[in-house]
């Protein structure tokens, strides 16, 4: 399985951003890879985000990429707030999702409730 991570795209870069990867003897029914790790200051900018998130898992990805893209721009020898991350997040297809409207009363009824009505339009 590691055989054929390594060797596919995208996943080679997420595996690039922690490991040097070399097959030694390629996979017939078995395979022998030697995975060498990357020391982070080797990296590349999308590679050591990449780094940090692996290096984060306990995290919400969505905190973790923020914070990561802060520690990036500290590591250039700049700033980042986390506000301007989050921007840089938001222009993204990762946005934060938005609350889904709850209910009005505490026994929905067929026109007090938002999710049915907006099933069924037409309802009052």
């Amino acid at each position: 399985r590691a055989m054929t991570v390594a060797h596919q795209d995208p996943a080679g870069g997420l595996v690039a951003a922690r490991f040097a990867t070399e097959a030694l003897v390629e996979p017939r029914p078995l395979g022998v890879l030697m995975a060498t790790p990357v020391p982070s200051d080797e990296l590349g900018d999308a590679a050591w985000v990449l780094r940090y998130l692996q290096e984060h898992l306990a995290a919400v990805l969505r905190n973790a990429w923020r914070e990561g893209l802060c520690a990036l721009a500290a590591r250039r020898g700049g700033s980042c707030t986390k506000n301007q991350a989050r921007a840089c997040l938001d222009a993204t297809p990762m946005r934060a999702p938005e609350p889904m409207p709850t209910c009005s009363t505490s026994r929905p009824t067929a026109s007090a409730c938002w999710c049915r009505r907006s099933r069924n339009p037409s309802m009052p």
